[in-house]
C-alpha cells in the first residue's frame, strides 16, 4: 500500500488595516510545484466594517520567463463574494488543485474605521 507524504511548503501571514480606504493588495506569493493552498481569514476591533477580499491568481514565471509571458492577474471566482463585515469574524478559503503560479490577495474597501485583518495562508505538495 502506498502512503502520501504531506510536505509544508511554506506558511506566513499577510496584514492589513481595515480603515484604509485605498484597500489593499499583498505581495505576490509563488506557489510553483504545490498542489493545495489553505488560507484563514480573521478580522476585528473595527466599527461598521464592510468590504470584499479577493483571491487573485495568475500562470508564468516572473524571474525567468519574460514580461509577455506572464498573464495579468484573475480574480478567482468561489461562487460568492468573501465578504469582510462587523466588528470581527474569519473565513477559509481552500484551494485544494493550483495550476497558477502565483496568487494573491486584494482587499476592496467599502466602509467602517479601525479594524485589523490576518490571513494566515500555507501550501502544501503531497508526494506519491
Amino acid at each position: 500500500m502506498s502512503r502520501k507524504e504531506i510536505q509544508r511548503a511554506y506558511a506566513d501571514v499577510v496584514s492589513a488595516d481595515l480603515s484604509n480606504a485605498a484597500g489593499f493588495t499583498s505581495s505576490a506569493i509563488t506557489v510553483n510545484q504545490v498542489d493545495g493552498l489553505f488560507a484563514v481569514v480573521e478580522w476585528s476591533g473595527g466599527t461598521g466594517v464592510t468590504g470584499t477580499l479577493i483571491v487573485q491568481a495568475r500562470v508564468g514565471e516572473p524571474l525567468v520567463d519574460s514580461n509577455d509571458k506572464i498573464s495579468s492577474w484573475i480574480s478567482l471566482d468561489f461562487g460568492s463574494p468573501i465578504t469582510i463585515s462587523g466588528a470581527s469574524g474569519s473565513h477559509v478559503i481552500e484551494i485544494i488543485t493550483t495550476k497558477f503560479t502565483q496568487y494573491r490577495f486584494a482587499y476592496t474597501y467599502t466602509a467602517g474605521s479601525a479594524g485589523s485583518l490576518d490571513i494566515r495562508h500555507t501550501a502544501k505538495t503531497v508526494g506519491a
